[in-house]
């Protein structure tokens, strides 16, 4: 999920509030989470990035959705996912 970037004072509300609106779409049964990234990319254009915590395909004939590795469910955590998906940022 993109957005366009408003101004830069509002970022950290415009990416929270995309956290808001995608939590639901979490594919976990009981514990939906959403991150948001934003940031600028080489050329300086702003991005955002809105991802929910998710079950991995390869894991569905592997780990059961309601199994625990560790303390955690098999869901690839919402921060991970969005972090995956960053386009290549100043600096980094």
């Amino acid at each position: 999920m993109s957005s366009p970037l408003i101004n830069l004072s509002d970022a950290p509300y415009t990416a929270m509030q995309m956290a808001v609106d995608i939590v639901s779409q979490s594919a976990h049964p009981t514990s939906k989470v959403a991150a948001t990234v934003f940031g600028s990319d080489h050329q300086k254009e702003p991005f955002y990035v809105a991802r929910t915590n998710y079950y991995p395909a390869a894991f569905i004939d592997v780990v059961p959705i309601d199994e625990k590795i560790g303390n955690s469910s098999p869901t690839v955590h919402a921060e991970t996912a969005a972090l995956m998906n960053v386009p290549v940022a100043e600096g980094a």
